[in-house]
């Protein structure tokens, strides 16, 4: 009788057994019907842009409004081969900025009405939007969260993307000019390699044009023929346009040593010296200074009586 019960037990574990691997094998060649899977997918992948790829500079001067630079982003969507169209679901101003009342509607920003996978856009604003900052403080910012509305078949999807808004401040071409001119003592420029030679040249007729301004020393000084070394008057031209109060007014150039340049032609009497300027966030050039940070603004040093090395 025992035997007979132990008999009954391993049939139905054997049996229990094989159902639970029948079971196993249709799932996995017959799912669940229930279980569904959504395939769209879409998130912000703008890592590769630098942290200021969210920044909109604009200008709100009253003659010519305009935004200098747009906010950039990118988007990693799936599947990989949608186009989504793509619509403002919303804008919320954030405390972080100093700019905090000026709120932003749908038709103040301007956004790519379909974006595809991985595809670099622009976002900027529209001229209602650009109207709306004309009060502001230059170099403040105005921080909002936008909520996009990506939409591909019947699928949507929503992202948050943050956008950072900075009426810049114009530097002029009439302001670099004088910060120039002004250079030294009425615009005369002592030069030194050192301590010896020195060689002085007067700035105030300083014209900046993307072709460079020539300037001659009126007074050289040497030491047995010693020449002039241009890394040296390079270095202290750099130093003296860094300390003087023009450029620390300006305050939104930058100038850095390794983009100074320059070139010995003319027998060795000329001296080229190219400054190529940088901008801090929340300053833009006008149109006719702009090259300064391309091209760069070009010296020339020219001395008469020794030679440059």
């Amino acid at each position: 009788m025992k035997k007979s019960v132990i008999k009954i037990i391993l049939s139905l574990t054997a049996l229990i057994f094989a159902v639970s691997c029948g079971n196993d094998a249709n799932q996995s060649t017959n799912p669940d019907t229930d279980y569904t899977t959504d395939s769209f997918y879409v998130s912000e992948d703008s890592y590769t842009l630098g942290n200021e790829h969210d920044i909109i500079e604009v200008d709100t001067d009253a003659s010519y409004s305009q935004v200098k630079k747009q906010a950039k982003y990118k988007f990693s969507i799936n599947p990989s081969d949608a186009s989504c169209s793509v619509t403002i679901a919303n804008i919320t101003i954030k405390g972080t900025g100093t700019i905090t009342d000026v709120n932003l509607s749908a038709s103040d920003l301007s956004v790519p009405s379909y974006i595809k996978n991985g595809e670099e856009v622009s976002v900027s604003l529209t001229s209602s939007g650009i109207n709306k900052f004309k009060s502001s403080p230059k170099t403040q910012k105005a921080v909002y969260t936008v909520t996009l509305e990506f939409k591909n078949g019947e699928s949507t999807k929503n992202v948050d993307i943050d956008i950072t808004v900075i009426p810049v401040k114009i530097i002029t071409k009439a302001e670099i000019e004088n910060m120039i001119q002004t250079l030294g003592t009425s615009g005369t420029v002592s030069l030194t390699d050192g301590i010896i030679p020195r060689a002085e040249f007067n700035f105030y007729t300083f014209s900046l044009t993307s072709s460079g301004s020539s300037f001659t020393a009126t007074s050289e000084y040497t030491f047995n023929n010693t020449q002039f070394g241009a890394s040296g008057i390079k270095y202290d031209l750099q130093s003296q346009i860094e300390k003087s109060s023009s450029f620390k007014t300006l305050a939104g150039l930058t100038l850095d040593y390794n983009s100074v340049t320059t070139s010995i032609t003319g027998a060795n009497k000329n001296l080229a010296i190219t400054f190529k300027f940088g901008l801090k966030t929340g300053y833009a050039l006008d149109s006719s200074s702009s090259f300064i940070t391309t091209s760069g603004m070009k010296i020339t040093l020219i001395i008469k009586n020794n030679t440059w090395k």
